[in-house]
């Protein structure tokens, strides 16, 4: 099982107009991701939470972008040896790979990307909106959790935030509400776009 950890906790405030996203770290044998490396203050704000886990921007192996929103992308140059995962597939330098992400999420079939992590279509929000599927271990409220965790961008921003009918930004909102109801289906917790990881109440 990998293991996942917030390593930035999101923020987004309307009135302000602020906000970056949650950015976690995922250790999944020799790969060493981070996703969504946005538009935090400075980008030593990334440096910083890398070094407390021991890392550097060179130990990172791959980038995973959830959607093609500025400030969840905004900091991706700081990981040029990275590989990087997006909508359209894989990206090494200049060079693509193109995968067809699945758009249902099918236990049998489990680990398009690896073991441990299974990349799924989760348009609405935004029509490039990737949720990564982690089975892993994580801290929540202090403990050590396991499970199916969702590293899911801004299908949701926070837990119940915000009401579907209250989304400014959403694309399509009946594509959102069915993207919601997968990750919710699918996960035990949830790391959201712009805040801590949560758990799925069942």
């Amino acid at each position: 099982m990998a293991k996942v950890k917030v390593l930035i906790k999101g923020l987004i405030n309307l009135e302000e107009m602020r906000a970056w996203p949650s950015s976690a770290l995922i250790i999944d044998n020799e790969k060493i991701i981070i996703t969504d490396p946005g538009t935090v203050k400075s980008q030593k704000v990334i440096t910083d939470a890398l070094e407390k886990e021991g890392l550097t921007v060179n130990d990172i192996t791959h980038v995973f972008i959830t959607h093609s929103h500025l400030d969840h992308y905004r900091n991706i140059g700081m990981f040029p040896e990275a590989i990087s995962i997006d909508m359209w597939g894989e990206w090494i330098a200049d060079k693509f790979n193109p995968k067809e992400w699945p758009s249902k999420f099918d236990e049998t079939n489990f680990g398009n990307f690896s073991d441990s992590i299974h990349v799924i279509k989760t348009p609405g929000h935004d029509e490039s909106n990737l949720t990564f599927f982690v089975k892993g271990t994580s801290k929540f409220k202090g403990n050590e959790i396991s499970g199916m965790i969702a590293v899911c961008g801004d299908v949701f921003w926070k837990k119940d935030f915000p009401k579907l009918e209250e989304e400014p930004f959403a694309t399509d909102k009946k594509n959102l509400q069915k993207s919601r109801t997968l990750v919710l289906k699918n996960a035990d917790y949830i790391i959201p776009g712009h805040d801590d990881i949560f758990k799925v109440e069942k």
